[in-house]
C-alpha cells in the first residue's frame, strides 16, 4: 500500500512539474530549473497537495526575472501600465522584505513556491460572488458572525473587506487554516497578478481582466502630502496597491486606496510562500 502511494505522489508530481515546464516555455520563452520545487512538493506530499486542490489551490513557481517595460517575453502581451512603472521609479512602491518594508528599484518575480487561488476574479453582480469559495468564504463569514471584521450581506463574500481586516483578522485565520507561518501568507503583487492569468491560460483566471472588480494587491505605497486620500500621518505607507479593474485597463490597472478602505466591488486574492 505503501509503495502505491508513492508512486501515486511520484506520478502527481511529475505531472506538477511537467505542466509547469511547458507554461514557463510558452510565456518566457525558455524552462527554469525547478528542483526545488519539486524537492518542496515531496515535503509536502501528495496528500497536502490534494488538499490544497479541494480548496482551489495549485503550487506553482515563479522564477526569478525581471519584469520591468523593456523586458518582453513570448507570452507578456499586457504588461502593468505606465504609471505603475513610474512610481517604482519614484521610489513610491514598497514591499515587506525580511520584515522591513522597502521601497523596491526594479520589479521582478522572486524565484518562489506558492500556492496560487486559480478562480476567476467575479464580475461585480452587485460585489457579492466568488465562485465555490471552500477557502476564504467560511473563514470571513465566521468573522463577520463573530464581529471581528465589518458586516457585508452575504457574509461570506470576500468583497468589501479593508487591508486593515486583512492583516488583522483574516491573515492569521487563513494562516491557521493552511497550518502555515503567517508571513507566508500574502496578498498578490501587481505583477504576480498581471501574469498569471497569461501564463496560465487553463485557469479560469484568464479572464481576470475583463470582470468590473478589483483585488487588494500586496504592495504598499506612499502618497505625496495634500492629496484627497491623504488623511492620516503623511509619510507612512498606509495605502496599498490595486487593481485589475476591467474598465480601467484590466490587467494592465493599478491603482491605490488607503487600508481602512472598503468597497462592495473590491476584494482580495491570497497568495502563500511554500
Amino acid at each position: 500500500m505503501k509503495n502505491q502511494e508513492k508512486k501515486s505522489e511520484t506520478r502527481l508530481i511529475n505531472e506538477i512539474i511537467a505542466k509547469e515546464e511547458q507554461c514557463h516555455l510558452l510565456f518566457f520563452g525558455k524552462t527554469f530549473d525547478l528542483t526545488d520545487f519539486a524537492n518542496i512538493l515531496r515535503k509536502y506530499g501528495r496528500r497536502k497537495i490534494k488538499f490544497w486542490q479541494t480548496l482551489g489551490l495549485e503550487p506553482h513557481f515563479l522564477p526569478k526575472v525581471p519584469m520591468m517595460p523593456e523586458n518582453n517575453y513570448p507570452g507578456w502581451k499586457i504588461k502593468p501600465e505606465e504609471w505603475f512603472y513610474t512610481q517604482v521609479k519614484k521610489g513610491r512602491i514598497l514591499q515587506e522584505i525580511n520584515g522591513k518594508l522597502t521601497k523596491i528599484k526594479t520589479v521582478e518575480l522572486g524565484g518562489i513556491s506558492v500556492l496560487v487561488d486559480t478562480r476567476l476574479k467575479p464580475d461585480c453582480n452587485n460585489g457579492k460572488e466568488w465562485k465555490n469559495d471552500n477557502f476564504c468564504g467560511p473563514i470571513i463569514e465566521k468573522l463577520r458572525k463573530t464581529k471581528k471584521i465589518a458586516n457585508y450581506d452575504p457574509p461570506f463574500s470576500r468583497f468589501n473587506v479593508s487591508i486593515d481586516e486583512w492583516e488583522e483578522k483574516i491573515k492569521p485565520a487563513i494562516a491557521n487554516r493552511l497550518k502555515v507561518n503567517p508571513n507566508s501568507v500574502l496578498l498578490e503583487s501587481v505583477i504576480i497578478a498581471n501574469i498569471i492569468p497569461q501564463m496560465y491560460p487553463y485557469m479560469e483566471r484568464k479572464n481576470d481582466g475583463k470582470t468590473k472588480t478589483w483585488c487588494w494587491f500586496e504592495d504598499y505605497f506612499i502618497e505625496k502630502a495634500n492629496n484627497l486620500w491623504d488623511f492620516r500621518l503623511i509619510g507612512i505607507p498606509h495605502y496599498r496597491l490595486n487593481g485589475i479593474f476591467s474598465e480601467d485597463g484590466g490587467l494592465a490597472d493599478v491603482f491605490y486606496f488607503p487600508t481602512h478602505f472598503q468597497r462592495p466591488d473590491g476584494s482580495f486574492r491570497p497568495l502563500i510562500v511554500l
